[in-house]
């Protein structure tokens, strides 16, 4: 129970420095939520809610994003797709948050348009599918973070590229970011996701699932190995399925807490597979709870509006 008396002792210090106000950032790393594009037929594509894609750039050929229902986790994915505009190939990109379209460049100005940092990010996990066009091509995640102005290399306070390479099923992928010189009230994330690299050779098909923010840390510097939980997404929105992936065989039981250390032992669905579950139907205020499995393991998550 040491766990949760912890948790009760951090979210107490959250409150006090008012850091359970409501939140803007639009995370949606699970994908379930799309928004209309507002261009008129036949460009009345799709976006990702919360997210940037090139659409606008290539909608006279093709919408290089669109949502798919193969998947990792609930009803769709992201699909990107690398195009061929006007005999020229264009990669496609999907970013975390209002990033700014570099045209004639067909690309997403990644140092634009950064999500809000509610507490210091441990890591960014997400699971991707690759099919390549080409044998030496590879897709693309850029993980910054970056100051308001954001507009040069100098304001980015981190900064990491990883080389997605081709395979054939949903495979997860994490990226620590050191908390060193990141200031919440100032600084944001972005996350990107290329086809290819600069140089676009191959018709590369991505898949996105599952992207998720980690604040606080999957590893237990105490004495003995505990059990990860990991939630995605992580912010969730008021709407959202809370997806809980346990290391274990399987989670007995869930229980939510809030801010006040107020447990909230129904009032939501829970579906569990093994040792993942769904809880769905919180409707839960935007703010800070923490979720605990079998009574001792717990963690964090934020919701928004």
């Amino acid at each position: 129970m040491n766990h949760v008396y912890n948790a009760i002792r951090l979210f107490a210090f959250l409150y006090a420095i008012q850091l359970v106000n409501p939140l803007t950032a639009q995370q949606n790393g699970s994908f379930e939520n799309w928004s209309p594009s507002g261009s008129p037929p036949p460009f009345n594509w799709m976006f990702p809610t919360g997210w940037t894609t090139n659409n606008a750039t290539t909608e006279f050929t093709a919408d290089g994003v669109r949502r798919n229902n193969y998947n990792y986790s609930g009803e769709f994915s992201a699909q990107l797709k690398t195009l061929n505009i006007f005999g020229t190939l264009r990669r496609s990109q999907l970013a975390l948050g209002n990033c700014q379209l570099d045209y004639p460049n067909y690309r997403i100005k990644a140092y634009t348009g950064g999500e809000p940092l509610p507490m210091v990010p441990q890591q960014v996990t997400f699971y991707y599918q690759l099919t390549i066009g080409h044998p030496s091509e590879h897709a693309v995640a850029d993980i910054l973070i970056k100051h308001p102005s954001g507009s040069a290399n100098p304001d980015t306070v981190f900064y990491a590229s990883v080389s997605l390479p081709a395979v054939d099923i949903f495979t997860e992928v994490n990226v620590p970011i050191p908390d060193a010189g990141i200031n919440t009230a100032t600084d944001s994330i972005v996350i990107l996701f290329s086809t290819n690299d600069t140089n676009a050779v191959g018709l590369n098909i991505l898949y996105v699932d599952a992207v998720s923010i980690d604040f606080v840390s999957s590893t237990d510097h105490g004495p003995s190995v505990q059990p990860s939980i990991r939630l995605y997404p992580n912010p969730l929105r008021t709407e959202e399925v809370l997806n809980v992936n346990f290391s274990d065989d399987k989670i007995h039981s869930v229980k939510l807490m809030d801010s006040t250390g107020r447990i909230i032992e129904s009032g939501f669905d829970q579906n569990s597979t093994g040792s993942n579950t769904r809880l769905g139907a919180l409707r839960l205020p935007p703010g800070i709870y923490c979720l605990i499995a079998d009574n001792k393991y717990s963690r964090p998550f934020v919701v928004i509006e």
